[in-house]
Order: structure tokens, then C-alpha cells, then sequence
């Protein structure tokens, strides 16, 4: 099903509220009235993603104070800067965001410690958070997305942020459903079979030497039930370790479970899964694996949605 260059980058789409984008959700930049860090990573050479490879907590990355205006990503990495009344400080962050919703953070300062506010972005998808400053809960208030503590900092402080992340359905194009949970959109998780299909004549000049051809024989067409589906249904796993390189169907840190049915007429005419919406018969009730977007080549994200015909419903009553 589908073909796909493999060097390509990968899609993105835009709506009025985030970027969906090598399948992790970006909320707008943030604007405040206050000073706040930006830790802010850097592509590594070699990385297979520039975005997000999983980087060295060690590696020290650019740093910066931005005004009264700035946004803020986490990712591992470290900042070194000056603040308060010119005491040098490094923060070292750790964190396996985003396939966890915690992030640590360790203070490195020099003489007896001075007065700062470091604040925090607070992502729109977090349900909820806790915010610990060696290993005391925090009381904290959010204003305008940003999470703000000022106290006196002395080396060895640690913070630790916890999110909240659940699983949540987007209603899309024609009533199809998406599934996403924290900063991550998810898509149906399909074995890949990647064959080097070389350009011969006119097209070698034009287009150089070949691309790859991604398949799959994995069932894909499968449809939500609006009326048997609830969200409780659906079950997270994730291992115990993420890998180096994350952004892969064998290596996805995260699988979602999520009920669904095969939808009969939805076929691939001359090898192309167009969108439908027609159609109402379906399989028996079974269980589709969704993995995080940017681990898939070969993509059904966009769910079409059904109710179940009176019919189906006596049949399997029966």
C-alpha cells in the first residue's frame, strides 16, 4: 500500500491551534512579561532527524534570554548563562520527553547561590502538572502558559516536572477521527517493506540514481464505531527503555490500543487508499496497534467513523 521516498522529509499540517509535525504537537509561542530561559537544542551531525534525534544530556546546547518574549521546547540538554546579580549558572536537562511526560532538571551554580525566576512552559495537551524542587511539591500558578518560580538557587538544586498526559480523539476531515495523546499524534502501525527501485534513461538524469519503494501487507482499512467506542477502551504500552533512535516502527516507544472494525468497502483502486466516505459494512469488533507518527512511513492517521447498522447489531446478537 503507498510509496514513499525514504530520504523525504516527513509531512506536517497546520491548523488554527498547533503544528502537527514529525509527529509531535507544537502549541503557538508564548509571550510574557517576565524573563524567562530558553533551552533550546541543536541539530547533531549524523542525527537520521534534526528535529528530534535523541540527543547527549551532556552536549551543551545555545542558550539565551529573550526579553519579555520567548518559547520553550524540552529536550535534553544543557544551558550555561548569567542571571541575577551575575552568578554563572548551568542547567542540565534530562528528560525522554516526548515519549514521558517528566523532566529534570539540575542546577550547577557557583559561590552561595542567587536570586532568579526560572520559568516553565506549561503545554496545552497537559491535563494537569506537578512541579518539584528537591523532591518538594511546588506550589506554582500558570499565567499566559508560564509556570514561574523565583526563590534563591544554590548548587545541586534539582526540579523535576510532572505532565499529565491522557489519550484524546480530534474529529478531522469528513468526521474521521484522530488519536492523540500529550505532544504525540498517532497512526496505525504497519510492517514496511522497502525495496530500491532504480531510474533508468531520462528519468536517472532528471531525478538521479533511484528511490525506495515502501509496501506493506498489513490490513489498514479499518473504521471507529462512534457508538461502542469509548476512550477508556484504549490502552497504552510503553517499554522500559526508549531507544537511541526512537523514530521507528520496531522501535516506537509507545503502542495504543485502540478498538476498531475492518471497513468492507474501503479498497485501494489502482493501488491508491483514497478517502471514503461510503460505505457501512464492516468486520467483527478487533484491536488496531497505533504507534507515534514520526516512527511510520506508511501512514493511516485520519480514521473514517461509523455507526453500527441495526442489522450488524442483531447478527452478532444472535
Amino acid at each position: 500500500m503507498g510509496d514513499a521516498g525514504k530520504g523525504a522529509q516527513k509531512a506536517f499540517r497546520i491548523d488554527a491551534v498547533r503544528v502537527v509535525q514529525m509527529g509531535r504537537r507544537y502549541e503557538p509561542g508564548v509571550e510574557t512579561e517576565e524573563d524567562i530561559f530558553r533551552l533550546r537544542d541543536k541539530s547533531v551531525p549524523g542525527e537520521k532527524d534534526p528535529f528530534i534525534g535523541k540527543q547527549d544530556p551532556s552536549r551543551e546546547v545555545g542558550k539565551r534570554f529573550v526579553g519579555k518574549r520567548a518559547y520553550q521546547q524540552y529536550s535534553p540538554s544543557s544551558v550555561k548563562a548569567t542571571v541575577g546579580d551575575g552568578t554563572e549558572v548551568t542547567v542540565y536537562e534530562n528528560t525522554e520527553y516526548p515519549f514521558r511526560e517528566t523532566v529534570s532538571l539540575q542546577l550547577e551554580i557557583s559561590g552561595e547561590g542567587t536570586r532568579f525566576p526560572l520559568s516553565f512552559r506549561i503545554p496545552l495537551w497537559s491535563k494537569g502538572f506537578r512541579i518539584y524542587i528537591n523532591e518538594a511539591l511546588q506550589p506554582c500558578t500558570v499565567a499566559d502558559g508560564i509556570c514561574r518560580l523565583e526563590r534563591v538557587w544554590r548548587n545541586g538544586d534539582g526540579v523535576r516536572i510532572e505532565f499529565e498526559a491522557v489519550p484524546e480523539v480530534e474529529s478531522w476531515y469528513g468526521g474521521s477521527w484522530t488519536f492523540v495523546r500529550g505532544p504525540l499524534v498517532y497512526a496505525l502501525k504497519m510492517e514496511e517493506q522497502w525495496e530500491w527501485k532504480p531510474f533508468e534513461g531520462s528519468d536517472r538524469r532528471r531525478w538521479g540514481e533511484g528511490a525506495w519503494e515502501v509496501r506493506s501487507s498489513t490490513p489498514w482499512n479499518y473504521a471507529i464505531m462512534r457508538d461502542e467506542f469509548q476512550l477508556e477502551q484504549c490502552v497504552l504500552e510503553r517499554p522500559a527503555n526508549v531507544a537511541s533512535y526512537p523514530w521507528t516502527v520496531d522501535d516506537a516507544p509507545l503502542t495504543l490500543r485502540v478498538p476498531a472494525r475492518k471497513l468492507l468497502s474501503w479498497k485501494q483502486p489502482e493501488g491508491v487508499a483514497y478517502w471514503t466516505e461510503d460505505g457501512y459494512e464492516t468486520g467483527e469488533a478487533t484491536e488496531i496497534e497505533l504507534i507515534p507518527y514520526g516512527c511510520t512511513t506508511l501512514r493511516i492517521t485520519e480514521f473514517p467513523t461509523r455507526i453500527i447498522p441495526w442489522d450488524l447489531k442483531l447478527r452478532e446478537s444472535l
